[in-house]
């Protein structure tokens, strides 16, 4: 016969195999998502340097002087151009004209065509005379000295631009130099970076290696320990028999253990508190679902209700305001017709009547009033009234409509 010290013990062993075994799965959970780089103790990988270029610096262009020299003919003073053709037209066809009033000949096709072959001639004489006058031009000392001043000028000019080429020539040497030894300096250090970049990254490699190897060792030795735990958490459930399959969970196991470690009960009545201490909190539950559930239905049916009879009062209210204005205007028109016998009867009777009618309006007016605010003011205290007695029983209460 077991002891109640030796259930106590054996229930606060099954606590603590319970709770091993779930520490264990929670550290294996983290182990199993942690990667390397996550890890505490893990190493930076290296970034690998990057690689120098070799530029080329921008090779100097050689300018060249434009040589533009006058023209002779364009320096002739004979006429050139259009002018001269137009002035050979009107001149041949003005001559054509006077020859033929002078002999008194018919106008026909030969005079019509005449003044053509003309004007050819007087152009073809223009331009041999022209082109003689810039030869002479272009053969004359003072054109050949312009022409030889300008050639001075240019070579000069040009001189000049060969020495700037020269000068950009040695300067693009000098800057290709300076590049090349930059290069070979920067070249020289991407080596050493590099070596050292390859040993960090065979370091960081290894270590990452290490790190994979240990953790799948931490893995593997957890799984055993939960496993040996669970053997040896299933065999005492087996060898004390103190706890059935069902209530074997650590919020069953911690609330057994306050029971019979704080009393004299053992593990059966323990069970047996427990289960109605269960059975009353999902009774509890289930009662405030339950009480919930009737009081969004009974809210939703008081709002469907109170949405109902504002509906009744808005379709009622349009109603009425129709009636009224039907009536206003059964009035209004029955004083027109009034207005208009008037003119065919006495002033004072008339008056008199539509004084009466005014009156009486205006008590129909306020009576209905009256009635209307009767009505809905006891409306409004019959839901007071049902509100107060709704609470007695302690259920929630309907809106009270507003003062108007």
């Amino acid at each position: 016969m077991i002891t109640h010290e030796e259930e106590v013990r054996t229930v606060g062993k099954l606590i603590q195999l319970e709770e091993l075994i779930e520490n264990q799965k929670d550290e294996i959970d983290h182990l199993e998502h942690e990667t390397y780089e996550q890890s505490r103790d893990s190493m930076r990988k290296p970034k690998r340097p990057s690689e120098p270029k070799l530029g080329e610096p921008s090779e100097p262009g050689r300018q060249k002087v434009k040589r533009e020299y006058p023209d002779a003919e364009s320096r002739s003073k004979k006429l050139a151009g259009c002018l001269p053709v137009i002035i050979a037209w009107f001149a041949s066809c003005f001559a054509v004209w006077l020859l033929r009033m002078a002999l008194n000949l018919e106008d026909n096709l030969f005079f019509t065509l005449l003044p053509v072959p003309i004007t050819f001639g007087i152009d073809i004489f223009l331009n041999d005379r022209r082109k003689k006058d810039g030869k002479r031009i272009e053969e004359s000392k003072e054109f050949q000295d312009e022409i030889a001043e300008l050639d001075r000028q240019y070579d000069a000019k040009q001189a000049e631009y060969d020495a700037q080429y020269e000068e950009a020539v040695k300067q693009y040497e000098q800057a290709k130099k300076d590049v090349r030894a930059q290069y070979e300096a920067d070249r020289k250090a991407f080596d050493k970076d590099l070596a050292n970049y390859e040993l960090m990254l065979s370091q960081y490699n290894e270590d990452k290696r290490k790190w994979g190897e240990l953790h799948d060792l931490a893995v593997v030795a957890l799984r055993k320990t939960i496993g040996d735990a669970r053997d040896e958490l299933e065999a005492l459930y087996d060898s004390s028999g103190l706890v059935p399959r069902q209530f074997r969970n650590l919020d069953a196991l911690h609330a057994i253990y306050e029971t019979i470690s704080t009393s004299d009960f053992d593990v059966k009545a323990a069970i047996n508190l427990y289960q109605q201490d269960r059975q009353q909190e999902l009774d509890e539950q289930r009662r405030r679902i339950e009480q919930q559930r009737l009081r969004e239905m009974q809210v939703a049916n008081e709002e469907a209700a109170w949405r109902a009879t504002r509906q009744n009062d808005l379709l009622e209210e349009q109603n009425d305001i129709a009636r009224r204005t039907r009536r206003d205007m059964d009035i209004a028109n029955a004083a027109a017709m009034a207005q208009r016998r008037a003119q065919r009867k006495q002033g004072k009777r008339i008056a008199r009547e539509e004084r009466e009618r005014e009156e009486k309006r205006e008590m129909d007016q306020k009576l209905r009033e009256w009635h209307e605010k009767s009505a809905y003011r006891q409306m409004r205290q019959k839901v007071i009234d049902e509100n107060q007695e709704r609470r007695r029983r302690g259920e929630p209460d309907l809106p009270v409509p507003p003062w108007r």
